[in-house]
């Protein structure tokens, strides 16, 4: 379930670290790839029987229900959120409209048939008016904000020969605290 960032062709162990993540920008041109498949030859059901299984993990397991529908950036190799982030260097806020726009562009407005729509986008579809405006409301900011203190954070240990990406975690943690705590936060953040 769910595509590899990195997979060797003769399976031997991948090189990159992060070979077994799962994340959300090779889910979104996949999704994107079988559209287009999927519209230059519509009686293959393999490609349907794809797209269907890649578009719901996708919506399974990156999309965030609890707060206005965005994506989390980056799953474990289980499907589990790695990071809460949902923005960053590597995630602009435009990448999940473009992808979702290519896919309904080449699925609705080039075939005028809405029926091959899961019910889950169908209801995107139907109610996208009202889903612009809560994403106007999404705090993208904070969460670009927290990812440039992460950044920050990584590469100041680095240059001490430290590497904490497995604090990650607690710095996200700490992030949370800020407000009513923040001389926690600098402290956590100038450790070691």
């Amino acid at each position: 379930n769910g595509i590899y960032y990195f997979l060797d062709i003769k399976g031997y162990p991948p090189q990159q670290l992060e070979w077994d993540q799962k994340l959300w920008w090779v889910h979104l041109e996949t999704l994107i790839a079988l559209t287009k498949a999927y519209d230059h030859d519509p009686t293959n059901k393999q490609i349907l029987i794809w797209l269907n299984r890649v578009q719901t993990y996708t919506l399974k397991h990156f999309v965030d229900d609890e707060q206005y529908g965005e994506m989390f950036g980056y799953l474990n190799r289980r499907g589990e959120i790695l990071l809460p982030l949902k923005g960053g260097k590597w995630k602009g806020c435009y990448h999940v409209p473009r992808a979702c726009y290519l896919c309904w562009k080449e699925l609705v407005m080039d075939n005028s048939d809405s029926n091959i729509l899961t019910p889950e986008h169908q209801e995107v579809l139907d109610n996208a008016d009202r889903y612009s405006e809560q994403y106007k409301l999404t705090p993208v900011h904070l969460n670009r904000l927290c990812s440039m203190v992460a950044d920050l954070y990584i590469d100041k240990h680095k240059f001490k020969g430290v590497n904490v990406k497995a604090k990650l975690p607690a710095l996200f943690e700490k992030l949370n605290q800020t407000f009513s705590n923040p001389e926690s936060f600098v402290e956590f953040f100038n450790a070691f």
